[in-house]
């Protein structure tokens, strides 16, 4: 396979890449949305400028992280061109299942976009975005009359990326010339239309911004610019206001609270019960013990994380920092993956460098500046200056 792979490629003017990077890796999560066991089976790319053309052969499991869930195989298109700004959407055939799922994510802000102007379009293809305006100017006349002549199709859009493919659907390399013409006819009119909606008057960002505000199920999930300046420009000890309070602290620590008292009180009530019954012998209740200890452990390790966080938010010392690196490990939590990202600054006369973990969307935010004199915003504790805080990571409104 990898040698007609390597012939069709090279006939189509691709490259075929046996180590993708970390960034490109990362484009192809993020636009799939929260998966988990992502695997890159082959990957061929076509650079013009910095605009990148990419297809891969992927498999994945839905964001339920379920090992028990359906393994996806599908071949896409991966088209990015940084400074290109399109919605976030999706576009895919319509059906039970999708109308289903579009019922769920109306909750959450996602709106379905209505074509009641185009018939044909609307009854082949449902459009879920959270810039519902956007999308509506992003697919123009001729591309819902391309979509709807070739079913079958999924499109995802979002900033600077997009994606094609047709759900469950793998390609021979063979096959190949024919779904990247395809494919690519919707790529091309994307962006090509994304690069012209500024000129239109329309800002999707803007229109993000405003429908997190608009949401109450992902209001929380953002800070107000205005909260975020004036909380830095509080001398230490700050305030912390409760927009970035939850952010850091959130509800998470409390759970483990929770969890881990109640490991700790039910686990001694029980053992200590049993063995005054006399029900159960010392040495059998030896191992038992772990219970209880399992949420001391849970509370303590919760208390000094969360005291860390405080510290570092009251106290710490606000320094510019420059993004060097961004790493990726093979470590999720919540079906996110965690990334290293290395951070240059200055403290006390002292050039340091320190390392944090980095979930999504600071991870988009560290990409955008890795390798550039753009600087960025950490804090910084002042008895222990490895330790640091990435302030600027918070996503803002």
């Amino acid at each position: 396979m990898s040698q007609t792979l390597d012939q069709v490629a090279h006939d189509l003017g691709f490259e075929v890449v046996t180590e993708p990077g970390d960034e490109l890796r990362y484009g192809l999560e993020r636009i799939l949305g929260n998966v988990s066991q992502f695997h890159i089976d082959w990957l061929i790319e076509k650079r013009s400028g910095d605009v990148r053309f990419v297809v891969a052969d992927v498999s994945y499991r839905s964001a339920s992280g379920d090992s028990q869930s359906r393994l996806k195989r599908e071949t896409m298109l991966y088209f990015e061109q940084p400074g290109l700004t399109l919605p976030g959407a999706t576009i895919q055939p319509r059906s039970l299942t999708t109308g289903l799922l579009a019922v769920a994510m109306n909750f959450a802000g996602i709106q379905q976009v209505q074509f009641e102007d185009d018939p044909q379009f609307h009854e082949a293809c449902q459009v879920m975005t959270l810039q519902p305006e956007s999308t509506r100017a992003l697919l123009e006349p001729a591309l819902r009359e391309y979509l709807t002549a070739n079913p079958g199709l999924t499109v995802r859009t979002d900033g600077p990326r997009l994606v094609v493919y047709r759900a469950g659907q793998r390609v021979d390399p063979a096959d190949l010339p024919a779904f990247i013409d395809e494919t690519d006819n919707v790529a091309v009119s994307l962006a090509r239309r994304g690069a012209q909606l500024e000129s239109l008057g329309i800002d999707p960002e803007a229109e993000a911004r405003a429908a997190l505000q608009r949401s109450p199920a992902l209001r929380g999930r953002v800070v107000p610019r205005a909260d975020l300046e004036a909380f830095l420009k509080q001398p230490p000890p700050r305030s912390i206001p409760r927009t970035i309070k939850r952010q850091y602290l959130g509800f998470a620590g409390l759970f483990f609270y929770v969890w881990g008292g109640m490991f700790l009180v039910a686990g001694t009530a029980v053992i200590a019960g049993l063995v005054a019954a006399g029900e159960m012998p010392p040495l059998i209740a030896l191992p038992f013990s772990l219970i209880p200890l399992i949420g001391l452990g849970a509370i303590v390790v919760t208390f000094l994380y969360r005291r860390r966080h405080k510290r570092l938010l009251a106290g710490g010392v606000c320094r510019p920092a420059r993004v060097t690196d961004v790493r990726t490990t093979n470590v999720t939590v919540n079906n996110q993956r965690r990334y290293k990202v290395d951070l240059q600054y200055e403290f006390d006369g002292r050039d340091m460098t320190g390392t944090i973990n980095a979930y999504d969307p600071a991870v988009r935010t560290a990409f955008s500046l890795r390798g550039t004199s753009r600087e960025t915003r950490i804090l910084v504790d002042p008895l222990r200056p490895d330790r640091l805080l990435w302030i600027d990571s918070l996503p803002t409104t």
